[in-house]
């Protein structure tokens, strides 16, 4: 990529920044705020799995190659709860699932704030700056942190799931586990990042030998 293109690059990444900050704020506001309805109302919303309690495969029909074919059958279900008292709305699931819900999604901003922050330095014709290598470091950690702390979210709202509702044959459960493919990512980000810090003591070391 040339110098046109890596600045083309920086810009649509700080643009892409604010756009992603006010997506942030904007979310935040209608996720927990209902401002069509007079008092407002406290919203905690998010998904579960539904599963039957006699958990067994179903017959389903086959179409061409199989007559019958057995599947176990899971549901999704997308659940909010609007509470008209502020107090009634002060939980603590509620709270630590609003705490951790919305910590993961500050967690997604700061890295498009840091890969803006890289971009921009690349754009300047700073490739061995020590900061960026800093922020992949960030990055990487932040990377490893999101999959727990969303998996932390869909936990507590499954308690509070469960001690709000009830659908009769059915047993709520947590919407996803751990994505362990965020850690794949994390460290791959990670070494990449010790090869700029590598790339960076050559260069301290090529400006001491001129």
């Amino acid at each position: 990529m040339g110098k046109t293109g890596i600045k083309t690059t920086a810009v649509i990444a700080n643009a892409f920044f604010y756009l992603h900050l006010s997506a942030f704020l904007v979310s935040f506001y209608l996720n927990h705020f209902d401002p069509f309805n007079s008092p407002i109302d406290i919203t905690i919303r998010g998904k579960v799995s539904v599963i039957p309690e006699i958990h067994r495969p179903e017959l389903i029909q086959g179409i061409e190659n199989f007559n019958e074919l057995s599947v176990l059958i899971e549901k999704s279900a997308f659940m909010r709860f609007d509470y008209t008292s502020y107090r009634d709305s002060i939980t603590i699931n509620n709270l630590g699932y609003f705490l951790i819900d919305n910590l993961v999604k500050l967690l997604w901003l700061f890295i498009t704030f840091q890969t803006r922050n890289i971009l921009r330095s690349l754009g300047k014709h700073k490739v061995f700056d020590p900061k960026n290598f800093e922020r992949l470091r960030w990055i990487s950690v932040i990377i490893f942190l999101i999959p727990i702390g969303q998996w932390l979210a869909y936990r507590i709202f499954v308690l509070i799931v469960r001690a709000e509702t009830y659908i009769e044959g059915y047993r709520f459960d947590i919407y996803q586990g751990i994505d362990v493919r965020m850690f794949g990512i994390a460290f791959l980000i990670l070494t990449i990042g010790e090869v700029f810090r590598q790339g960076i003591k050559l260069q301290e070391q090529a400006d001491l030998t001129i």
